[in-house]
């Protein structure tokens, strides 16, 4: 009986010293506020740009933050419409004060099918597909197409970028539509 639990005290030391060992290499502890940015981490955007996600930010490396500003900027890129969480957290790793932004990205691509019918005549039926595609190329840019069958055929293909120069407020739009009513 002693020799088993002389055993696992052993083996708990064994995994304590390792635990510690871990900890002491690589020190990684929530910051307290107010929280001086040293250095930026975006954790999670597969598809989006790097810079889709900083130019969010009315912060820079070196400025001082507060719970309420990394609350802001959250919802601020939360707001993009491209991500299904995004989390922001100030990190201390080796003396050095890290924001920490981890995003999930949420589906890009949504086929709609759809059935219409005009004038309630089944002689008079439509049928086709809607296809939606969001954060084309991982720039926030939207493209829409359509394509309608039987009665009323028609075709369609949208563009838009909300962001085309910069930090200036430029967005284009552009969109063609064939349709043989």
């Amino acid at each position: 009986m002693i020799k088993k639990l002389t055993e696992y005290c052993f083996y708990i030391l064994i995994l304590s010293a390792a635990a510690f060992a871990q900890a002491t290499d690589s020190v990684r502890v929530q910051a307290l506020y107010p929280f001086v940015v040293d250095s930026i981490r975006i954790i999670g955007n597969d598809q989006t740009e790097e810079f889709i996600i900083t130019r969010e930010l009315t912060f820079s490396k070196g400025d001082t933050l507060s719970r309420e500003d990394i609350f802001y900027n959250r919802e601020r890129i939360y707001s993009l419409g491209l991500f299904a969480h995004v989390f922001v957290n100030p990190l201390i790793e080796n003396s050095i004060n890290i924001l920490e932004i981890k995003v999930e990205e949420r589906w890009y691509i949504y086929p709609i099918p759809f059935v219409s019918i005009k004038e309630r005549d089944w002689k008079k039926i439509s049928y086709g597909i809607f296809l939606r595609i969001d954060n084309f190329r991982g720039r926030n840019e939207q493209i829409n197409a359509m394509a309608s069958f039987g009665y009323d055929p028609s075709f369609a293909l949208n563009y838009y970028n909300p962001n085309i120069i910069g930090n200036e407020e430029f967005f284009l739009r552009v969109g063609f539509i064939y349709s043989d009513v």
